[in-house]
């Protein structure tokens, strides 16, 4: 599948799912005309600017009306000049572009500005919650990329057209299965459980944030479980629209599985991809948490069975340090050895610190004799 086709470009206003909040008949799409006779009609009916602008909505032919100005027609006023009343609607316009700027119409899809990405999103249910489907938070891990650390986007000016989630990373069916287990019995149709496309071009996220929030909110993180070889970011229980609604922005991030994600061999230069794409997931919001309206300071990462496993390993990764100020582990068998009479924040800070010994010397060297190069950090 190719990068196109993945992100959905596009860019045509009305590009969104068909569980989109249902527009007006005839309204679709909404544009330009349609928002500036709303802004003439509230400036006329709420007298903010009183008679100048009824006299200048007098429509006086229908070519020259067009399909802004559709008020009834009434006689023209002796004191203004049609050529003269032609000649301030341009004037007056400008004056009113400030306002046209920050008062949006019901119903404009949200969206926001990453670096050069232009990303447009959706409304979720009321429009309370504003949602971003399939973000890309690095390169496709495709080609030459495969079996490699994940790589920064680059900054290349694009549009982004966010309604439609991304395919979950390639794994074979047993997360659907399990899904369509739990709904047999609880008495439901097992069918309704569809199996997503899935694709090596998989390095997503997906974010919902409460529309018009005035202050920078908390962020939190999920990573989702699987076992490491399957399951996605949008499973019907990891959607984040309910935990969005009461003030917090919630991100679901992909990463590799199975034999993309953690396959390691002598002749690989590096390992634990799947882990890595976690890492670079979280650099990507903290470069970008203002843009999302969040505070850096205030990220929380949260993940469930294996998923929480990955919580241990970034707590304890150096690559990870001051991605994230909290954490929070479901279901997870830890797969970090306690020791007799340790905690596991104990065991955590060991296992730090047996890492960062580590990377000082067998990886490091076996590394640095790979690539060339003198760099000792740590693959996890």
């Amino acid at each position: 599948m190719t990068r196109s086709q993945t992100i959905h470009r596009s860019t045509h206003r009305c590009n969104v799912e068909q569980h989109s909040k249902p527009q007006a008949p005839g309204n679709a799409c909404v544009g330009i005309r349609v928002r500036r006779q709303g802004l003439w009609q509230r400036l006329v009916e709420g007298k903010m600017i009183g008679p100048v602008f009824k006299v200048l909505s007098r429509p006086v032919s229908p070519r020259q009306r067009g399909p802004i100005l559709q008020h009834p027609r009434r006689p023209l006023s002796g004191s203004l000049r049609l050529n003269r009343r032609i000649g301030l609607i341009p004037l007056l316009w400008a004056l009113t572009l400030p306002y046209q700027m920050i008062s949006a119409e019901p119903g404009s899809a949200p969206r926001m500005m990453l670096d050069t990405l232009q990303v447009t999103g959706d409304y979720w249910g009321d429009e309370a919650v504003e949602v971003f489907r399939g973000i890309p938070f690095a390169e496709p891990p495709v080609g030459t990329l495969r079996w490699m650390p994940p790589q920064p986007l680059p900054s290349i000016p694009q549009q982004l057209t966010a309604t439609r989630f991304a395919p979950a990373c390639y794994q074979g069916e047993h997360i659907t299965k399990w899904y369509q287990g739990v709904v047999k019995d609880f008495g439901g149709d097992p069918n309704v459980i569809k199996t997503p496309k899935v694709s090596e071009d998989c390095l997503y996220l997906n974010l919902w944030r409460p529309k018009g929030a005035k202050q920078p909110l908390p962020i939190v993180v999920f990573i989702h479980g699987g076992s490491n070889r399957g399951g996605y970011s949008y499973e019907p229980n990891y959607l984040g629209h309910r935990l969005a609604a009461q003030g917090v922005i919630v991100i679901t991030v992909a990463y590799r599985l199975g034999v993309f994600g953690y396959f390691a061999h002598e002749a690989l230069a590096g390992s634990n991809f799947g882990l890595l794409d976690q890492i670079q997931a979280l650099q990507f919001i903290r470069q970008h948490s203002a843009d999302f309206g969040g505070d850096p300071d205030r990220v929380t990462i949260m993940g469930e069975s294996s998923g929480a496993n990955s919580i241990n390993f970034l707590i304890a990764s150096p690559l990870a340090q001051g991605l994230f100020q909290r954490a929070l582990h479901q279901s997870g068998g830890s797969a970090v050895d306690r020791g007799r009479g340790k905690t596991l924040g104990q065991s955590l800070d060991s296992a730090a610190h047996r890492i960062k010994r580590s990377s000082r010397t067998e990886y490091g060297e076996t590394a640095a004799s790979r690539t060339g190069s003198s760099s000792s950090r740590s693959p996890v």
